[in-house]
């Protein structure tokens, strides 16, 4: 430990050391600000040491309240340098709640772990817990050097890495891991109006999201604003059973399987986005991986999505719905040699026998670089149901919407008449009332607001 950090420790920890040694006399409430830890009178939390307190199995069904901007920085000292422990795991969950009362936690140095029970975020096992209003933000960590933890990559390692194929179609939630900023597994709680702004990765066969690794509860308006590195993984959440509303991920994503929002979604992705560069060598999409009788509404991507074989503006696989959501996302494979897979899809590579798509819309430009391949300008395939949607045909530069399969459903038309008000005139089955509106250029869903 470095000396400026062991002696500001030291002076933080003797009174806590007192209160250890003293609590046949003292009232363990002094740990912290106040409170008693009902969630009437909640904990008082200030400090980094507070916080890192609730990790200890007393604390972990009681209530909790930030009440200052929390400097985390002393975190990197934590479990002889190697970072905060995340609070609950799966034998002892954390079940009560935190309050982040509109406070900042700001450059928290978290334990990813390279093995063990990989529940990996500021908060490990939360089980119908209730988080709200936390802002973790590490943005200052964007910019460090971390040569031990994939932060520096490049293009180019990212072609040649070897590791697990992570294949997330057949999943086993008792036994799934999760690895995300915020929570690597919340489990039937409510994450609401939290924030997680830095770098999220886990190491080689680990998948990782930027706030949540799986999620079988709710999380509405929430976000993720940063980088993420992963085998396999996503801007915001790697497994979705639960909810998830107006809820957002921005910044850059990268890995074998990475997706802009979602891995796989069995559940309900509503109002939600991603504004992001994905590159996903082995596959990539611009919001999911899979959604597997699942509904994705009123919810788009935006960005690049980049890859080295399959890739889609929007989703690879569809076996549920997409109801009135679009892809803005440019998608860009690069050739390789020796592949015979290489395809580029506007909105989805596959539509399942029992997924659905309507009234959606792709319209960006979809190329492969270097090589051969296929590219269409909606789906790669259908063999399930597309019903009065749209591909721009101009930008896209592809005359055929669908590959292979069905094509009814599926329209193209040129840059003009998809933008501005003609896009009311030659897309007349969409809701322009009260789900979608025109602008300057390509129609935006209502509850975007001004673009």
């Amino acid at each position: 430990m470095k000396p400026y950090y062991f002696i500001k420790t030291l002076l933080i920890l003797w009174p806590l050391f007192l209160f250890q040694g003293c609590l046949g006399s003292i009232d363990t409430n002094q740990k912290f600000d106040g409170g008693s830890g009902t969630e009437n009178n909640p904990y008082r939390v200030s400090h980094v040491l507070q916080l890192q307190l609730i990790a200890e199995e007393m604390y972990l069904d009681k209530h909790f309240i930030q009440v200052s901007d929390i400097d985390a920085s002393l975190s990197a000292e934590f479990q002889n340098g190697s970072g905060f422990k995340h609070i609950g795991d799966r034998d002892r969950p954390f079940t009560g709640s935190y309050n982040g009362n509109g406070y900042v936690i700001r450059d928290l140095h978290l334990h990813f772990q390279r093995s063990g029970d990989q529940l990996n975020g500021l908060f490990g096992y939360a089980k119908n817990a209730r988080l709200v209003n936390i802002t973790v933000d590490n943005s200052g960590q964007l910019t460090q050097k971390s040569p031990d933890k994939w932060s520096d990559f490049s293009e180019s390692s990212l072609e040649n890495l070897q590791a697990e194929n992570v294949q997330l179609q057949n999943i086993d939630l008792p036994d799934t891991r999760g690895i995300g900023g915020l929570a690597g597994f919340n489990d039937g709680g409510i994450i609401r109006n939290c924030h997680f702004i830095g770098h999220v990765f886990a190491f080689m066969g680990q998948s990782a999201a930027g706030l949540v690794g799986v999620n079988t509860g709710l999380i509405e308006n929430s976000s993720f604003e940063g980088t993420g590195f992963s085998a396999g993984g996503s801007g915001l959440v790697v497994i979705n059973t639960g909810t998830i509303i107006n809820s957002h991920a921005s910044g850059r994503f990268s890995g074998m399987f990475t997706y802009g929002l979602v891995s796989v979604n069995y559940g309900e992705i509503i109002s939600s986005s991603v504004n992001a560069r994905v590159n996903g060598t082995n596959g990539s999409a611009g919001f999911a991986g899979s959604n597997l009788g699942g509904r994705i509404e009123f919810s788009f991507a935006k960005g690049e999505v980049r890859g080295t074989r399959r890739s889609a503006g929007l989703v690879l696989f569809n076996e549920g719905e997409i109801i009135n959501s679009y892809s803005k996302a440019e998608v860009n494979v690069n050739f390789v040699t020796g592949s015979d897979d290489m395809e580029v899809n506007g909105l989805v590579l596959e539509n399942r026998a029992n997924g659905l798509i309507s009234h959606s819309y792709a319209a960006r430009p979809l190329m492969i670089t270097g090589g051969p391949g296929k590219i269409t300008g909606l789906a790669g395939r259908n063999d399930g149901t597309i019903t009065t949607s749209y591909w721009d045909a101009e930008v896209s530069g592809q005359g055929q919407g669908v590959g292979e399969g069905n094509p009814d459903g599926a329209t193209g038309l040129t840059t003009q008449q998809m933008t501005g008000p003609a896009a009311q005139t030659h897309m007349p089955e969409f809701d322009w009332q009260t789900v979608w509106r025109t602008t300057n250029g390509y129609p935006v869903l209502r509850w975007q607001g001004d673009e």
